[in-house]
């Protein structure tokens, strides 16, 4: 079991690849071969299913947010049995109920003994600096050359577009920052992923990824109280990350402004028409041809597969049950973090911390795109956050 949910972490950017499988998805240009990019795919679900087998099968006992999380799944599952493309929409809603359990067993394997967590913090780092890596050196090289004009030079690496790579450099700057600043052992590793990942960042030019990285960094602050210097240094990155987004970078098309607008336009029609339990997952591009606004794009645009923001994608999709059952979960979790911490000795504080922070940072981030990525990266830093205080970890024997 462990070593399967080490390998789901490892793995993580390959859930990208997800969308590839799907005939209906838009053919655009990706870094990886179809068929590595199919078989990375086809092995995380496989992963994802065979842990949320042993964990139905061993009847574990479900902590609260992933108890929630589950229901999140069923309603998305309801959603698609009643939508407009039900195969591929059962396919997602299990893999949405198998999440969860997959991030049930992380936390309780991670939270079994003080140094439990450590392995699944490392093999996260690694990993995501392996990521950006490669993301970095094709954007260095413009190789593909395709992959490159399609992205006006922004890195994408291995996923589907800037902002998703993003999404994910955030992932792995937070777990960068709290492994450098809880943990001795990990320190110059978390260092190393922290720089990797914020260049990866700026490298995107993503503007929503570069303001939600200075909100993340404002968050970080506010939970730890450092000293004045710290402040002033914080602040600085906050500031550096709202100028990047909204007045130094420059590689967009100034049309993605106009074309965004009318794509949640598409989506606020398509809650209002099917409100209770949405088009089914993945079925959103079903209804976009009929309910799109005059001036949004036509039905081959990749606007027409979602509204580029993950809770209107979510509220279109599932419905405002879905809806609903998500912020459930959400909320679940922030009680949940906080019973953890209350006794949470400093080191394991300043990791939940700076995974707070990143949550926080990825959830911003997502008001703006809508990539079901993002699901199981909640679920990974999520578990690592209640995981390392209940763990004892920092705490005098």
């Amino acid at each position: 079991m462990k070593i399967a949910t080490l390998l789901v972490v490892a793995l993580l950017p390959l859930m990208s690849s997800i969308v590839r499988l799907d005939a209906a998805h838009p053919q655009l240009s990706f870094l990886l071969p179809a068929w590595l990019a199919r078989f990375g795919a086809t092995a995380i679900v496989a992963l994802l299913l065979g842990v949320a087998l042993v964990e139905v099968a061993k009847r574990t006992p479900l902590a609260p947010t992933y108890r929630a999380g589950v229901v999140f799944g069923c309603a998305a599952l309801l959603g698609s049995v009643l939508g407009f493309d039900p195969l591929p929409g059962i396919v997602a809603g299990v893999a949405f109920i198998s999440v969860p359990l997959w991030g049930n067993a992380l936390l309780r394997i991670a939270a079994s003994e003080p140094g439990a967590w450590r392995p699944y913090l490392v093999v996260l780092l690694w990993s995501g600096i392996a990521t950006c890596a490669i993301a970095l050196v094709a954007v260095a090289a413009r190789t593909p050359p395709e992959l490159y004009a399609f992205a006006h030079g922004r890195a994408i690496g291995v996923f589907e577009n800037p902002n998703e790579l993003a999404l994910y450099a955030l992932a792995i700057a937070a777990a960068g920052i709290g492994a450098a600043l809880g943990d001795r052992r990990l320190r110059a590793l978390g260092i190393a992923a922290l720089c990797v990942a914020t260049v990866t960042l700026a490298a995107t030019g993503s503007r929503a990824g570069e303001a939600a990285y200075a909100i993340g960094a404002i968050v970080m602050l506010a939970s730890l109280r450092p000293r004045r210097s710290v402040v002033w240094l914080t602040l600085l990155v906050a500031v550096v990350g709202i100028g990047l987004a909204f007045g130094l970078d420059r590689r967009h098309n100034p049309a993605e402004n106009d074309s965004r607008l009318a794509a949640w336009r598409a989506g606020v029609r398509t809650v209002a028409t099917f409100p209770l339990t949405g088009t089914g997952v993945g079925a959103y591009y079903r209804t976009y041809p009929f309910l799109r606004p005059p001036d949004a794009p036509g039905p081959s645009d990749p606007i027409a597969f979602d509204p580029h923001d993950f809770y209107l994608s979510v509220a279109a999709e599932t419905g405002l049950l879905g809806l609903g059952t998500m912020l459930l979960a959400a909320l679940t979790f922030a009680r949940d973090v906080r019973s953890a911490l209350v006794s949470a000795a400093q080191p394991a504080r300043r990791i939940a911390a700076a995974l707070l922070a990143g949550l926080v940072a990825v959830a911003c981030h997502m008001v703006f795109n809508g990539f079901a990525l993002c699901i199981p990266i909640w679920a990974v830093l999520g578990a690592l956050a209640v995981a390392v205080p209940r763990s004892g970890y920092g705490r005098v024997p």
